[in-house]
């Protein structure tokens, strides 16, 4: 089976590490990181993910300005993005069902399990 592409871009070192060494020992995901926002976009090129786990707050270029980014590029803008932040809380979250600009959205801190089951739904809708 084929491992699926999976940038994480977030400032917090030591979160990307935590979230990559989880999603590597699952066997099923080839995992990038980037903690500098300039650069995602131009990682995400090289890198050609199936899924992008984004932080929405950082600092010079935010989530948002990364995603749009994304979705002006053609070879990246049908990649899936998932939203993170310490934004709302997990009771909100669970309540409104996130998302931004049609994207999923998941509180800080996010659980492993719940991360890999966005992924996967995620993967699932561009497949669709």
């Amino acid at each position: 089976m084929k491992r699926k592409k999976v940038l994480l871009v977030d400032d917090d070192a030591s979160l990307t590490r935590l979230l990559r060494t989880s999603l590597a020992k699952k066997g099923r995901y080839q995992v990038e990181i980037e903690n500098l926002s300039r650069n995602a976009v131009r990682t995400a090129q090289h890198f050609g993910p199936d899924v992008i786990v984004l932080d929405v707050i950082m600092p010079g270029q935010d989530g948002g300005d990364v995603a749009a980014g994304v979705k002006r590029d053609r070879g990246l803008r049908d990649v899936p993005i998932i939203f993170l932040t310490s934004l709302v809380s997990k009771k909100e979250q669970q309540k409104r069902g996130m998302a931004i600009d049609g994207d999923r959205c998941l509180a800080k801190p996010v659980g492993i399990e719940t991360l890999i089951d966005e992924i996967e739904d995620a993967l699932e809708r561009t497949q669709s």
